[in-house]
Order: structure tokens, then sequence, then C-alpha cells
């Protein structure tokens, strides 16, 4: 990474799948699982805030298992 901001932005996505959050920032598909409660969500927002920041990333597509989920981490986004 060429400039410091995305390198702080990055530790924020350190969390409970680092291997998950890894392939996202290389661009690649990953699945991530966990029960209620274990910062799925958050995870993600974190995620998506740092490619947004790298530019170049006009879209993602996240799978919720209900429209409630879509509905929450599309607000949070």
């Amino acid at each position: 990474m060429t400039n410091s901001g995305a390198k702080s932005r990055d530790a924020e996505c350190a969390g409970a799948d680092d291997a998950a959050v890894e392939s996202l920032l290389a661009g690649q598909r990953t699945a991530v699982f966990g029960g209620p409660g274990t910062g799925k969500t958050e995870q993600l927002i974190n995620t998506y805030s740092v490619l947004a920041g790298r530019g170049g990333h006009e879209s993602v597509l996240a799978l919720t298992p209900s429209r409630e989920h879509a509905d929450t981490l599309r607000d949070r986004l």
C-alpha cells in the first residue's frame, strides 16, 4: 500500500477471521460465517470502507440470510 491512511483502515479490519478479510481486501470472493453478535456485519462494513477508500470498487455483492439483515447492512454502510 502506498498511503498510510489505507494502512490504518486496514488495521480496523482485523477480526475473528483474518483470512476472510485478507481475501476480500485482495478482491477475491469470500464467505463470512458466524453466529449472532460475532461481528460479521462490523467486519464487512470495515472491509468495505477500506475497499471504497482505495477506489476502483464500484459495487460489492453481500448475501445475507434475511431481508432484515440485508437492510441492516445497507443502512450501516
